[in-house]
């Protein structure tokens, strides 16, 4: 070391050192804890910091927060593949019908009497459903039996999602008229909504089955908060004489923010939604579908690239048919316990069928900004 050196920088480099590591480790646990509690996505330097740490950045894949997460809860509920409990080898028909009656309860259906005597397919007029009653005839096949589709009962024929489960929505007034068609045998039980009757259903404008699967969501989403419309609007799909496929988006947006929509297919089928990064949220089956969407004010439209805005589907008949839209308003109250069965709708419904114009819009929630480069 040379004359007048101090040796003080040197016995100091290591214990900068130190610090310097400690202060990276602080970093790196900081962003790890604002990562996996989400909290630094609402921050506006969120994409730069991913970006000079080497990290991955963000891209908007929904609209408003936990929009993905909750609509993509919803299904058509004759379409039970996805469950294991149903579809995997060696399930015998009695465990298939107790975990459709188990399915059905969970959506805030009450059975009535036990599962019938297994009848040979078709099945014709044999579903009592009970007096001025609403709800569903569900059909499990037995082993080695097909059920092929459910129709009559003033609905348009429904093709069964699987081969062994069909789930049919019916009114009392036309439970006679209901048919399940297949090979084999097959097993039913009738499942009533409390509170609602032909009469109710008639006063909405709706077929039986559309306001049933609506009630289905509504009972979901109510579960986690978000609050319903009356209005339900309308869009028909015209009929091109052979399988095609459409694009539909809201009928309506809101004049700031966002709103969320269940859309029920009926004669259409074979939905899907894409979410962006998050993944995409498909229905199979041919002639029904239930899944969510969401509008936004185009004025102050969320960032490119926000999946969720537009429902694909298939006309796979050609025939034609029609979606029916209904709006919601997310997180405006809290997150019930025990899901959907204790969410369920048990009176009147004031569902109503509007055109799009004289639909009335709940509240909007902001818009998910991605934060700038």
């Amino acid at each position: 070391m040379a004359r007048g050196e101090s040796a003080t920088p040197g016995r100091r480099g290591p214990g900068a050192a130190i610090w310097a590591g400690f202060g990276v480790v602080c970093l790196a646990a900081l962003c790890c804890v604002l990562w996996t509690t989400h909290w630094i996505e609402g921050c506006a330097s969120y994409r730069g910091l991913m970006a000079f740490l080497g990290g991955p950045v963000p891209t908007a894949s929904e609209p408003f927060a936990g929009a993905y997460a909750t609509l993509s809860r919803l299904s058509w509920r004759s379409c039970v593949q996805d469950d294991p409990a149903l579809a995997a080898a060696g399930v015998t028909s009695a465990q298939q019908r107790a975990r459709v009656s188990a399915l059905l309860e969970a959506r805030g259906y009450i059975a009535q009497a036990d599962w019938s005597a297994p009848g040979t397919l078709p099945l014709r007029g044999a579903h009592a459903i009970g007096d001025a009653s609403c709800g569903v005839v569900a059909v499990v096949a037995e082993t080695g039996s097909i059920i092929a589709e459910a129709r009559g009962a003033g609905a348009t024929s429904e093709p069964a999602c699987v081969s062994y489960a069909i789930i049919a929505g019916v009114c009392s007034d036309r439970a006679d008229t209901l048919e399940i068609a297949g090979t084999g045998a097959a097993s039913t039980r009738a499942f009533v909504l409390p509170g609602l009757t032909p009469e109710i259903v008639l006063g909405t404008g709706l077929p039986a089955d559309v306001v049933l699967a609506h009630l289905e969501a509504e009972a979901e989403l109510r579960s986690r908060g978000w609050q319903a419309s009356d209005d339900v609007v309308r869009s028909d799909v015209a009929g091109t004489g052979h399988s095609s496929t459409t694009s539909l988006t809201p009928p309506r947006e809101p004049r700031r923010g966002c709103v969320a929509w269940v859309a029920v297919g009926d004669g259409v089928g074979g939905a899907n939604v894409s979410w962006g990064t998050l993944g995409m949220t498909s229905g199979v089956a041919q002639s029904r579908f239930v899944t969510g969407l969401v509008s936004c004010d185009p004025r102050h439209p969320p960032p490119a690239g926000a999946g969720g805005m537009r429902v694909d589907f298939a006309d796979a008949e050609g025939d034609g048919g029609a979606v029916y839209f209904r709006a919601f308003a997310p997180h405006v109250g809290p997150t019930l316990p025990g899901g959907a069965a204790h969410a369920a709708i048990t009176g009147t419904t004031s569902m109503r069928l509007v055109e799009a114009s004289a639909a009335r819009l709940p509240r909007a929630v902001p818009v998910l900004r991605t934060p700038p480069k």
